[in-house]
């Protein structure tokens, strides 16, 4: 297959490596999300270009659809800015 690695450039010298085949085409199911909320809008649409596998500093986090590992890291908070501080 064809695959594309992208190198986004970050600060710390850590750079992410997302590996991805870009000739295969798949459905987003919704028994395949790891976030929080449990959905997405994306459920159900067909894509080209499939996600292979995810390192981070080094080490593999994601591979072939499966997450590995313990998470590590902080989460990220937003603070709303169309609010009044309570």
């Amino acid at each position: 297959p064809f695959w594309h690695i992208a190198m986004p450039c970050g600060e710390d010298g850590n750079h992410p490596i997302s590996i991805v085949d870009l000739r295969a085409s798949w459905t987003i199911e919704e028994r395949w999300l790891a976030s929080k909320c449990g959905w997405s809008p994306f459920v159900g649409k067909r894509l080209t270009g499939r996600p292979v596998g995810t390192v981070i500093r080094g080490k593999r986090v994601m591979w072939e659809g499966e997450l590995l590992g313990e998470p590590a890291g902080m989460p990220l908070r937003f603070d709303a800015t169309d609010r009044p501080a309570s």
